[in-house]
């Protein structure tokens, strides 16, 4: 098996970790509402709104989503090889699992940890978009 020399994109996915969460003017208090003799579930978009009144489903089962872009996409990772003293500083070891891609020969790795926060990172391959998503 041949050995790849992997970039880690630890040191922008930890610091975006501690990025203030976008505010979201629309999320609601209330998942469900009582109105004009009908009962709604939000839907998580501005003022969209599910009519739940005949559901043979009680509404309150239903989990509602936390909202559109209430998860930030990192879009612009940061690399560093494995031996730079920062990657240790974040926390990464040789057994903290990653998703891995290789293009061309090219390595990239992204931590799992890392990724259950983000789900997304938009990334290039020599200028060749693409997505890593989780």
């Amino acid at each position: 098996m041949t050995h790849l020399s992997w970039k880690v994109a630890a040191l922008s996915l930890a610091a975006s970790c501690a990025a203030p969460q976008p505010n979201i003017p629309h999320q609601h208090k209330r998942a469900i509402v009582e109105r004009e003799g009908g009962t709604f579930l939000w839907a998580g978009e501005d003022d969209a709104w599910f009519d739940v009144t005949d559901a043979r489903i009680d509404p309150t089962r239903f989990q509602y989503g936390i909202g559109k872009d209430t998860i930030p996409s990192i879009d612009e990772p940061v690399f560093a090889s494995f031996e730079d003293p920062r990657i240790a500083e974040a926390g990464l070891t040789l057994e903290t699992p990653v998703l891995g891609v290789v293009i061309d020969g090219v390595a990239r790795a992204y931590p799992v940890h890392i990724m259950d926060h983000h789900e997304i990172v938009n990334d290039d391959f020599g200028g060749t978009p693409y997505a890593v998503l989780w």
